[in-house]
């Protein structure tokens, strides 16, 4: 998963996530995407594991919001807010990477 904020023209500041079950926190800035087929760090507790979210309101976010990420394959906008969930300060992670436009935060996610 990674997640952009701070937008300056088609640049954000992109970080990188290793948890299984990204949501995004509506309180902190950013937007929350996923990768689809994406590999993922064990669960610091994997009895404890999220409750599979819920496609419909995701569906809601994807017809209301922008679409530029539209072309860039299998990225997922989960919602507006930071990507956080159980696990998400775990071991490494998360990994800033700087600025970069969408396309490149979602390759960078890609090639971890």
């Amino acid at each position: 998963a990674f997640d952009t904020s701070r937008p300056d023209g088609n640049q954000f500041d992109c970080m990188l996530y290793g948890h299984q079950h990204p949501v995004p926190a509506p309180g902190v800035p950013g937007e929350c995407y996923s990768l689809f087929g994406a590999k993922f760090i064990e669960e610091a507790s994997p009895s404890a594991s999220a409750a599979e979210p819920d496609t419909r309101s995701r569906a809601k976010i994807l017809e209301e919001d922008d679409q530029d990420f539209i072309n860039i394959k299998d990225v997922e906008l989960l919602g507006k807010g930071a990507c956080r969930g159980q696990g998400w300060q775990s071991g490494q992670w998360p990994l800033p990477q700087g600025r970069k436009s969408l396309k490149e935060c979602a390759e960078k996610c890609k090639g971890t």
